[in-house]
C-alpha cells in the first residue's frame, strides 16, 4: 500500500492569515475614511509632502513601474511609498491608495501628483428600497450661433376671455350713451392700459387723463395701468366661445374736464 503524501498545512495556514490581515486593514481603513475631519487632515498632510518631495517621489515610482505607463497597482504603490519613507503607517497608505485611485479600478496614476491630492468625499451607498429610481430631466434649449447663449423658448399661457361692459360712471344711469362700451371680448392679459387705450380712441384721442374702477357696493377699487384684467377683478375668464361677463368703469379726469367745452355745455338727455 502507498504511503499518503504529507499536506503542507503551514504554507495554507499562512495564506489565510495574510489575507486576514489584509481584511482588517482595509477595515480600518474604511472606518478612518468615514471620519471626515480625520480623513481630511490625513490628505491635507500627506499631500503636501508628496508636493515638496514630488521629484523623489516620481523616481522611485518609476522604478516599480514596469510598463512605463505612469500607473501603479495598489502593491506598486505600497512598495514605493515604503522606499520612500513616507510618513504614514499601513492603514494610512490603504487610505491614500483608495484615495487617489480615482476610477477605483485598482490603479494609481502617480504622475497626477504633481497638480497635489485633494480630499473626496466620500460616496454613501444608499440601500435598494425596490422603489424605481428618480431621474431629473432638464429642459434642452437651442443655443444662439452669435453668443452661444441658450434661448428660451416663451410658452404662453391659455387664453382666457371676458365679455366687457366699460361704462362711463358718470352717464351710468343712461342706458343708450354712446361713450358706453359694451360687450367687448377681451383677453384675460390685456393690461388696464389696454383698456384706457380702447376708451380713448372711442373718443378719438380727445382724453388722456382716465382711470378705470370697479365697484362693489359703495367701495371704489382703481386699477393701475399695469395691471392685467386677469389680476384685477378676480374673477377666472372663460373660454372664447363662452366668456365670462364683467362690468367695469372709467371716469375722465378732472383736466379733462375742465378743458372740454363740450361736457362744459347744458345737455338734456332723455332717459330711458
Amino acid at each position: 500500500m502507498a504511503p499518503k503524501k504529507k499536506v503542507r498545512k503551514g504554507k495554507s495556514s499562512k495564506k489565510k492569515g495574510k489575507k486576514s490581515e489584509k481584511d482588517v486593514v482595509e477595515k480600518q481603513a474604511d472606518l478612518f475614511i468615514q471620519s471626515e475631519n480625520l480623513h481630511r487632515m490625513f490628505i491635507d498632510r500627506i499631500g503636501t509632502w508628496l508636493l515638496s518631495n514630488f521629484g523623489r517621489v516620481v523616481d522611485i515610482f518609476r522604478k516599480f513601474d514596469r510598463n512605463g505607463d505612469g500607473v501603479l497597482t495598489y502593491e506598486e504603490f505600497f512598495a514605493g511609498m515604503k522606499d520612500l519613507e513616507a510618513p504614514c503607517n499601513q492603514i494610512e497608505l490603504f487610505v491614500l491608495a483608495k484615495t487617489v485611485d480615482k476610477n477605483l479600478d485598482g490603479n494609481i496614476e502617480y504622475n497626477e501628483f504633481s497638480q497635489g491630492i485633494r480630499y473626496r468625499r466620500p460616496v454613501k451607498v444608499e440601500q435598494d428600497d425596490g422603489l424605481p429610481v428618480l431621474k431629473i430631466s432638464r429642459e434642452k434649449f437651442d443655443k444662439c450661433p452669435d453668443c452661444c447663449i441658450k434661448k428660451w423658448n416663451f410658452r404662453a399661457k391659455k387664453s382666457l376671455f371676458y365679455s366687457l361692459d366699460l361704462l362711463l360712471h358718470s352717464m351710468k344711469g343712461i342706458t343708450n350713451f354712446t361713450g358706453h362700451l359694451r360687450s367687448l371680448l377681451v383677453e384675460s392679459n390685456l393690461t388696464i392700459q389696454g383698456l384706457i387705450n380702447k376708451v380713448q380712441e372711442q373718443y378719438d384721442q380727445a382724453f388722456k387723463d382716465i382711470i378705470i374702477f370697479s365697484l362693489n357696493g359703495d367701495c371704489k377699487e382703481i386699477y393701475e395701468i399695469g395691471q392685467t384684467i386677469d389680476d384685477s377683478i378676480g374673477f377666472e375668464g372663460g373660454s372664447e366661445e363662452d366668456p365670462t361677463s364683467i362690468t367695469l368703469f372709467y371716469e375722465l379726469g378732472i383736466k379733462d374736464l375742465i378743458e372740454c367745452p363740450i361736457l362744459q355745455s347744458d345737455h338734456y338727455f332723455d332717459r330711458k
